[in-house]
């Protein structure tokens, strides 16, 4: 299956373009899931977002790794719970959280932690989201 992304965070969108960045994280689409072996383009928009004309648009590029996570105030910190099945989750590691991060185009899971409260609010903590990888 073919799936068309927006991409609209503007400090991911070279590193996405250049082939340097090969991961989004999305709120879960139950509609449309993402699975392995899929292909994945992603396009800007030329103005307001689904308002406008596309201004760009990468090829194709073929999904090799898709799960799901959600985030967890675990009081002192926040931390990701990874899905290994449906609906089982299991806490990541603080060292693997890191690299989720920055494998995201972020320096560090602080900065993307707040760069997603900035996006949905508190209510990230109560959404499911979909990490997908790609191979270019």
């Amino acid at each position: 299956m073919k799936h068309i992304l927006p991409l609209t965070y503007e400090p991911k969108i070279p590193d996405v373009r250049s082939g340097k960045c090969t991961q989004t994280i999305r709120p879960i689409s139950y509609t449309k899931p993402k699975k392995q072996k899929d292909l994945v383009m992603f396009h800007g928009w030329s103005d307001k977002p689904y308002r406008s004309k596309w201004n760009w648009r990468t090829p194709y590029w073929e999904i090799i790794e898709v799960f799901d996570i959600h985030f967890v105030d675990n009081t002192d910190r926040i931390i990701i719970r990874k899905s290994i099945d449906d609906y089982k989750f299991f806490t990541m590691s603080s060292k693997d959280t890191e690299k989720l991060a920055i494998k995201d185009g972020f320096e560090n899971l602080e900065q993307m932690i707040n760069q997603f409260r900035k996006m949905y609010g508190e209510q990230f903590l109560e959404k499911v989201f979909t990490v997908i990888r790609w191979r270019n």
